[in-house]
């Protein structure tokens, strides 16, 4: 788990950042086991069938909670794997030949 990580807004509910920090270990643990594209692309699937669900009932503040919680977990885990895979979309494939020229696979 990263260890530069913020909640975005300030909670009331001292259990609530437990709770944060057990949806960012369920994103990053279905990342690893499935990988980004295929973990990114459920878990936002998910979120939006949450969001529809959220706003059936738009006084239920829990589920409202709940929501903004997972799709900060989600864009989290977006944005870290977007600074972790800059390097691989700067490559050209003349970097690319080049590298596999001197043995190294990219």
């Amino acid at each position: 788990m990263s260890a530069n990580r913020a909640i975005a807004s300030p909670r009331s509910n001292t259990r609530e950042p437990a709770r944060y920090w057990e949806i960012e270990e369920i994103v990053e643990v279905l990342i690893a086991k499935r990988g980004y594209h295929s973990a990114i692309h459920e878990l936002l699937t998910s979120l939006h069938n949450l969001a529809e669900i959220s706003l059936v009932d738009p006084k239920n503040r829990i589920k409202e909670r709940e929501f903004k919680m997972w799709a900060q977990a989600l864009e989290s885990a977006i944005k870290r794997h977007r600074e972790e895979s800059a390097f691989e979309q700067r490559v050209t494939d003349s970097d690319s030949f080049r590298a596999r020229g001197m043995g190294i696979r990219l």
